[in-house]
C-alpha cells in the first residue's frame, strides 16, 4: 500500500466519523436539520500530508547566541595559549671539562636565537643582577621599596677576544650574558651562581644550567577567562534548542 492510498483511507474514515447519526424521530420530522460544514477530501489529505511530513527544527535566537558565545570564548582561550607559547624562553649553559656553550631559544624556534661558545679558561664567573621588563637595571643607591618591584636574575661573565682594531694590552675584555630575562627568584639565582662559580674555580668538571619560562600574565589570564566563559556558556546556554520549546509550552 502506498502513502497516497494510506492518506486517502484515513481521510475517508475521518469523513465518515464526522457524519452525524440522527435518531428516527428527528429524521422523519419536518424540522430543518442543522447544517454541517463538509470537509473536502483534498483539504483533509493536505492536512494529513503536513502532519506526516517530517519538519526541520527551527534554530532559536538563544541557540545561535550560545554558539557565538562559545566560539568567542574558545577563541580567547586559544589566543592566550598562543601568547604563552610565543613568549616562552629556554636558556641553557652546557659546560664540559674544556669549553662552555650558552644557547637561548625563543618561542617555537627550533634553532637557538642566541649562541655563544668560549673555552673554560675564559669563564670568569657569575653574579646576581636585578631586572625590569627583561632589562638589567642598577639597584645601587635605590630604596628598598623600589627594589622590591625588580626581578632577580644573574649574569655570566667571560673573557671575549677583542677585534684587531680595538685590541687592548691584555687582548680580551670582560663580557656578560644575562642568563634569563624573567624573574628567577633570589634563592634560585644564588644557587645557580654558586654552581657556576664552582665550575669556574675548577671544583666541577661538568655543568648544566637551565632556565625555562612558558607562561606570561596576559596569556594565562586570557586562557583562564576563555575556558571559564566556555564552561559557563555550555551550562547556561542553549546548545540543543530545547529551551525555546520549553518556554513555548509554559
Amino acid at each position: 500500500m502506498t502513502l497516497d492510498e494510506l492518506v486517502d483511507g484515513i481521510a475517508h474514515a475521518l469523513k465518515l466519523r464526522r457524519a452525524p447519526i440522527l435518531p428516527m424521530s428527528l429524521s422523519q420530522s419536518s424540522a430543518p436539520l442543522p447544517r454541517f460544514r463538509a470537509v473536502s477530501d483534498s483539504a483533509s489529505t493536505a492536512a494529513l500530508r503536513r502532519d506526516l511530513t517530517p519538519r526541520t527544527p527551527r534554530v532559536s535566537f538563544m541557540q545561535v547566541a550560545t554558539y557565538i558565545w562559545l566560539f568567542l570564548s574558545l577563541s580567547v582561550a586559544v589566543l592566550g595559549y598562543a601568547a604563552c607559547m610565543s613568549s616562552a624562553t629556554h636558556s641553557f649553559l652546557h659546560c664540559t671539562p674544556t669549553a662552555c656553550t650558552f644557547e637561548r631559544y625563543q618561542g617555537k624556534y627550533k634553532s637557538p636565537v642566541e649562541q655563544i661558545s668560549f673555552s673554560r679558561d675564559r669563564l670568569v664567573g657569575a653574579e646576581t643582577t636585578r631586572t625590569r621588563n627583561g632589562e638589567v637595571v642598577s639597584f645601587e643607591g635605590t630604596r628598598r621599596r623600589r627594589q622590591r618591584v625588580l626581578g632577580h636574575s644573574y649574569l655570566i661573565k667571560y673573557l671575549r677576544k677583542c677585534d684587531e682594531e680595538v685590541r687592548q694590552d691584555h687582548g680580551s675584555t670582560v663580557s656578560s650574558i644575562l642568563f634569563t630575562k624573567h624573574n628567577t627568584g633570589r634563592k634560585r639565582a644564588r644557587r645557580q651562581i654558586l654552581e657556576i662559580n664552582k665550575y669556574a674555580r675548577g671544583e666541577l668538571n661538568w655543568l648544566e644550567v637551565m632556565e625555562t619560562k612558558r607562561w606570561n600574565a596576559f596569556g594565562v589570564l586570557s586562557l583562564v577567562v576563555g575556558l571559564v566563559s566556555a564552561a559557563f556558556a555550555m551550562l547556561v546556554g542553549d546548545l540543543s534548542g530545547n529551551q525555546g520549546d520549553e518556554n513555548k509550552l509554559k
